[in-house]
């Protein structure tokens, strides 16, 4: 057993919290994975040396973060409940999930006009006394907090937006409704420690990792479109890269 499958006894964190960050970290590195059956509860007792109420606590824990799939007679299987972003079309993060199979839903924190400010003036190229929209929801996937995303875009391209369903796709809207059509994309990618409030917000214990993602879409004519900060669980997510000699 590698150093770091070690429960320790002497330890401030309970037993079935060491024991359910082992297992998760095993499927996020691939030690155990996708469609593998995991060594059954007296295995695991006798393994990490810990009683069958912390297994139990722990395999409970997993099952409802979607790490682990329990089905009926036939014992616990790993299940990776990550989207495993790689090169791809330019879609929203709504497409992307539906494409998968998920049930997508979002649910509205924030919204309103505000003044653009110096960025935002930059990227859209805004006069100083122009406005942006801006839209903050928080993302779900199969009814479990996935991220949380602060949509913007110039008031004068799309009026009474905030009028409109914000819980369904904005790419559909600004797309279907204001007959704008994404053609590009830049993403920037950053790795964070999420903080305390948005932690409580994806119902995650803080400290906890995650991605900043940064995208901004332009239309046709190479103008920025929208720009969206997203902050997403980095057990949800993982980017995957191609490489080619």
């Amino acid at each position: 057993m590698s150093e770091d499958e070690r429960i320790d006894a002497f330890s401030a964190e309970p037993l079935h919290s060491q024991l359910t960050t082992i297992i998760r970290n095993n499927i996020l590195t691939d030690r155990w994975p996708a469609g593998e059956k995991i060594p059954n509860q007296q295995e695991l007792c006798k393994k990490y040396e810990v009683s069958l109420a912390v297994v139990r606590q722990a395999v409970e824990k997993l099952v409802s973060e979607g790490f682990l799939l329990k089905r009926q007679g036939k014992g616990t299987y790993v299940m990776d409940p990550r989207i495993r972003q790689g090169p791809r079309k330019l879609t929203s993060l709504s497409q992307e999930l539906t494409a998968r199979g998920a049930k997508v839903g979002s649910e509205i924190l924030d919204s309103r006009v505000e003044a653009s400010g110096s960025k935002f003036a930059r990227i859209f190229d805004l006069t100083p006394d122009e406005k942006v929209i801006r839209i903050k929801r928080l993302r779900l996937m199969d009814m479990s907090p996935l991220g949380i995303q602060t949509f913007f875009c110039p008031e004068r391209l799309f009026p009474d937006l905030l009028k409109k369903n914000l819980t369904e796709s904005l790419y559909g809207l600004v797309e279907n409704h204001y007959g704008y059509r994404f053609v590009s994309a830049d993403e920037t990618y950053t790795a964070i420690i999420i903080s305390e409030a948005d932690c409580k917000l994806l119902t995650v214990e803080f400290p906890y990792a995650g991605f900043y993602v940064e995208r901004i879409s332009r239309g046709a004519d190479g103008k920025a479109i929208e720009y969206t900060e997203s902050i997403i669980r980095g057990d949800k997510y993982s980017v995957l890269i191609h490489l080619r000699k």
